[in-house]
């Protein structure tokens, strides 16, 4: 299935409400999913190009004459759900490393899937798709390792050991998807993928050199854990480089560990704007329309751009120059 189709049938899936009870919802399993990719497919045979290119962004559009509702991708939920409507707010994730306690953090994380779905369920009821915090995925858990106090994210993170980071990071997977990884109640994005922890001031432009013995033994256990062990369904790319190429095109990463040796089926999201700093601040790509290729061909589904913030028009164009 096109990577396109594989989007389409991601949020088909996720939005499938009414799941019958564990038994009966093993036993529809097959089926559910099978009917997603077909339905997936269909309509994708039925975009025109400009509309599939529209669809590649975190804001996806309505399509009436299909009736397909808007669809934003940007949902957040580190320590609570982010809504347009008060949420429980949970410790920090570096406060919930400190209790060295899996499965609560498995059942904080389906706290915070119940909200999400709600809030999801009344975006559908009040006319609101298509907002931040109202979609059946999540770019959570961020399971970055923190070593460099200069990075401001690092409350946002369960710490440094990479072994405490993978535990507490399938834990939120699993508390997140629910029992059943194959019909997801909401879908998890470990991120940022990868190496990605630097000075704050940098993190758009930075190039990190890290030896595949610091790779294998550092900074990939949490992402393999939450993506072999987790199942997650996605998994959102870093802005920086990793050895001069970005992370959001990287073939090493998104090739040679997501796709191959982790065999990944899910969708890669891109951090806000890292497709954008391929060509602005990498120089890995001569221009915009060159970086969203060289994101799409290493791997990369969804992007998702920062000025979407501002309803800002247009932001296709760069994809429909590639």
């Amino acid at each position: 299935m096109k990577r396109s189709s594989a989007l389409l049938a991601a949020s088909l899936l996720a939005s499938m409400s009414c799941i019958p009870p564990v038994a009966a919802q093993r036993a529809e399993t097959t089926n559910a999913r099978a009917r997603a990719d077909a339905l997936a497919a269909e309509l994708v045979g039925r975009l025109s190009l400009d509309e599939k290119l529209d669809q590649l962004l975190n804001t996806a559009p309505t399509i009436p004459r299909l009736d397909v509702p808007a669809y934003n991708w940007w949902t957040e939920s580190l320590h609570g759900a982010l809504g347009s409507l008060p949420t429980t707010n949970f410790p920090e994730p570096i406060g919930l490393a400190a209790t060295f306690d899996a499965p609560l953090v498995k059942q904080v994380a389906g706290a915070i899937s119940t909200e999400v779905q709600g809030l999801h369920a009344l975006a559908r009821q009040t006319g609101r798709m298509g907002r931040i915090g109202t979609g059946l995925d999540t770019w959570s858990p961020n399971i970055n390792i923190f070593r460099d106090p200069r990075w401001g994210r690092g409350q946002e993170t369960y710490g440094e050991d990479p072994f405490l980071a993978a535990r507490m990071g399938v834990a939120y997977v699993t508390g997140m998807q629910g029992s059943n990884a194959d019909l997801p109640n909401v879908i998890a994005t470990p991120k940022h993928f990868a190496v990605h922890s630097g000075p704050e001031s940098t993190r758009h432009s930075a190039n990190v050199f890290v030896s595949r013995h610091d790779l294998e033994d550092t900074y990939l256990p949490a992402f393999r854990a939450a993506i072999v062990e987790g199942k997650a369904g996605s998994v959102m790319c870093a802005y920086n480089r990793i050895d001069g190429q970005p992370a959001c095109a990287s073939d090493m990463l998104l090739g040679e560990y997501l796709r191959g040796a982790w065999g990944f089926a899910g969708y890669v999201v891109s951090d806000c704007d890292a497709v954008k700093d391929i060509s602005d601040n990498h120089h890995f790509a001569p221009d915009a329309a060159a970086a969203v290729a060289a994101a799409m061909r290493a791997g990369v589904d969804s992007e998702c751009h920062g000025a979407t913030l501002s309803d800002t028009a247009g932001l296709g164009s760069a994809t429909a120059r590639r």
